[in-house]
């Protein structure tokens, strides 16, 4: 038998298909891309909200911070900014809204302000406040466990004698040039003023020998 001829389709027959089936969609009552389509009406987006967040210890002052965040702020950003204040020596740590109470525990580090009902508003207009408590990092470096060593403290430790005059002024060589400037006095001179706070009038900067 000769072998069957293969159908073969004649050239435009594929088009003239697509063609016949695209004008027999288009006229459906399904089509939205006519003149009669209407756009849908999206809300206005809300305006972000703010809110500065005074972050307080719950022993002591000089750790206080304020950091103005979003209300869509999650919560483990201000925990970052907690572990950086301490140089990241914090094991753990535990947050509280608005006042130190076991009630006000704030947890979830993946949820936003907005979950824990923080107020907001426009930048600068509200504010709240997040105490906090921390517990240390343990170190176990030799290093840093080691007591630090001075040359005050040996000599104390020589002479059996801990934090006496007689041994300040040996090893405190700013005492004797106090005592210079006193004159023949027999009074003990009075302490240098701390850096950190310094008398009226003086400089910012002061220069401690």
């Amino acid at each position: 038998m000769p072998p069957k001829k293969k159908k073969t389709l004649k050239k435009g027959s594929s088009k003239k298909s697509v063609k016949s089936s695209s004008s027999k969609g288009g006229g459906g009552s399904g089509g939205d891309t006519g003149s009669n389509f209407i756009p849908p009406v999206l809300p206005d987006p809300e305006p972000e909200q703010f809110v500065t967040l005074d972050v307080k210890l719950i022993t002591w002052e000089y750790l206080d911070f304020t950091m103005e965040v979003s209300l869509d702020c999650r919560l483990f950003a201000v925990m970052d900014a907690i572990v950086k204040k301490h140089g990241g020596s914090i094991a753990s740590l535990t947050l509280y809204k608005d006042e130190f109470n076991p009630k006000n525990v704030i947890s979830g580090y993946e949820k936003t302000l907005r979950h824990f009902n923080f107020p907001g508003g426009e930048k600068g207009q509200v504010k709240a406040t997040i105490y906090y408590d921390f517990e240390p990092a343990k170190i176990d470096c030799p290093v840093l466990l080691t007591t630090p060593q001075s040359e005050r403290a040996l000599a104390a430790e020589r002479t059996g004698v801990s934090g006496s005059t007689s041994t300040m002024r040996k090893t405190e060589p700013r005492l004797h040039a106090l005592r210079r400037q006193g004159g023949s006095s027999a009074a003990s001179p009075s302490p240098s003023p701390s850096p950190l706070a310094p008398r009226a009038g003086t400089p910012k900067k002061m220069a401690w020998s």
